[in-house]
């Protein structure tokens, strides 16, 4: 077999603690192949949570290192990025490197464009003129047709400005040879603009999938949809993608995977007006493209994951797979599989024992029991599929502690995760070096 989400409400901070912490070598994992497993996966169709097409493994081109390469992003979350099959490399772009401060929100969302090789493990600024401006929480999907990276939506503002954002309905593609943008002028209405919305590739039609998302402006207030669009990247132009019968009730912060060979757009959890507070959404619905229904394949319950927002979900080789997320007070690093054929439900990790209550935002060396097999508890990060070597490969993301800038990979044939770049911060006290120095969790 193969076998807490920020905002300016206190209470939703408990679990965000006021300085990051961790080891600050940023030393490497030592694995195989430079970092990364190399199972000898082979190709297995189907499409990852950003749309990574899994048929290109023959087509991929192998990078010389580079050992002056020693640059590295800033600590993050929100970003939007995809992995490249062909150049085996993580692209990224833009995010929010915000901390809180005295248990407040803190945005600050951020540009610039980003490499991680995943044969050399390195990473890699790319600069550029002409782009999308900085922001977070936009999507990214992976169009293996047009060899580019399509990003759509986001939000930004000023540090220091207000609760009041500027959403983005822009739709940009980036070059993933040249590593240039270009902005499409879109027809046909669209979306709108969005955030924490969810979105793949059908390359069947060539079109950019949305599902759902966030359309207030105000950081503190959402107003969630449950709408489906496709924008066609031949023409640019934007169609709504009617359903009918039952759907999923409107939410953001929502986690999405798609069978591309079937055209089966799945989607599950998120959460609704208050998504911070709940209700967290435990259900999962599969959209069927091409007849436009939608079906509830699992309503939650003990034997599935506990309802959450802002984690990953991808599709792979028939199953889908959940990591992270956001539930109630708790940040979570479990990780499940679904099996869509019978509807069950497999643990993989499970939940860390949270048995002490937090401080507020001060939290007990001992408030979890750490699982060392698995990331640090997150949400917010980047996920993408490597499907050459069949690894889930993460980014970044918003911790206990703040944000983080780990690198980690899921192998999917082994169903076991391995650290390849180890946190300069954002890690809790038991990750680190030396952690009788910690005095709390996240000190």
């Amino acid at each position: 077999m193969r076998r807490k989400v920020w905002m300016a409400s206190l209470v939703a901070l408990l679990a965000s603690s006021l300085v990051g912490c961790g080891d600050d070598s940023g030393s490497k994992a030592t694995a195989d192949n430079n970092g990364l497993f190399n199972n000898g996966a082979t190709n297995n169709g189907g499409t990852d949570n950003n749309g990574t097409n899994n048929g290109t493994d023959n087509n991929t081109v192998t990078p010389m290192c580079d050992e002056s390469l020693t640059a590295r992003p800033s600590p993050r979350a929100e970003m939007m990025g995809v992995f490249d099959p062909v150049r085996q490399r993580l692209v990224f772009f833009g995010g929010d490197e915000g901390v809180p401060i005295d248990c407040a929100t803190n945005s600050i969302p951020v540009g610039g464009l980003w490499i991680y090789d995943a044969v050399c493990a390195t990473f890699e600024p790319i600069p550029y003129e002409t782009g999308p401006s900085p922001r977070a929480r936009g999507a990214a999907v992976y169009d293996a047709d047009g060899d580019q990276m399509i990003v759509f939506g986001g939000r930004y503002k000023a540090p220091n400005s207000g609760s009041t954002y500027t959403l983005y309905d822009e739709v940009w593609a980036l070059d993933l040879d040249k590593l240039t943008w270009r902005e499409l002028g879109t027809t046909g209405g669209g979306p709108g603009p969005r955030t924490n919305l969810a979105a793949e590739y059908w390359p069947e039609t060539h079109e950019l999938i949305v599902m759902g998302g966030n359309s207030s402006t105000n950081g503190a207030n959402f107003s969630p949809h449950n709408d489906v669009w496709a924008l066609n990247l031949d023409t640019a132009a934007w169609r709504e993608v009617t359903a009918s019968g039952s759907k999923p009730e409107a939410r953001l912060f929502h986690l999405s995977g798609m069978d591309a060979e079937a055209g089966i757009l799945y989607v599950y959890g998120g959460g609704g007006a208050d998504a911070f507070f709940g209700t967290f959404f435990a259900d999962l619905w599969a959209f069927d493209l091409h007849a436009g229904t939608w079906e509830r394949l699992y309503n939650g319950g003990a034997d599935g994951p506990v309802g959450r927002i802002w984690g990953s979900m991808t599709f792979f080789d028939g199953s889908l797979y959940v990591f992270g997320g956001h539930y109630d007070l708790d940040v979570q690093n479990d990780t499940w599989r679904f099996e869509p054929g019978n509807r069950s439900w497999h643990t993989i990790t499970g939940l860390e024992d949270t048995s002490k209550e937090p401080g507020r935002c001060t939290l007990p060396v001992d408030f979890t029991n750490v699982n060392y097999d698995a990331p640090e508890r997150r949400q917010g990060h980047l996920a993408a599929v490597d499907a050459t070597r069949g690894e889930w490969v993460i980014f970044g993301g918003k911790t206990d502690c703040g944000a983080i800038d780990d690198v980690w990979a899921f192998d999917f044939n082994r169903e076991a995760w391995n650290e390849i770049h180890k946190a300069s911060i954002g890690e809790s006290c038991p990750r680190q070096q030396d952690p009788t120095t910690c005095v709390a969790y996240c000190q």
